[in-house]
């Protein structure tokens, strides 16, 4: 998946879970053009969720990983 959306990109971080944000956020811009359609159904990743149900996968696997690391070190 890009970085890359219509008007914006994002630049790889090397953290694959803020990368996973980054990527979902850039397809939800080059999916829709306004924030607004963000919450409809969508099935560009043939999965039927919104990009940005998409947006809070990826920000929850961040999050879990995260609490992950804090525990464990």
């Amino acid at each position: 998946m890009s970085f890359n959306a219509y008007y914006y990109s994002f630049q790889p971080t090397g953290n694959e879970d803020i990368d996973s944000i980054l990527k979902a956020v850039a397809a939800a811009g080059k999916s829709f053009h306004n924030t607004e359609d963000w919450n409809e159904e969508h099935d560009w990743h043939n999965n039927g969720v919104s990009v940005a149900d998409s947006i809070q996968y990826a920000a929850d696997i961040a999050a879990k990983n995260l609490h992950k690391r804090e525990i464990s070190g």
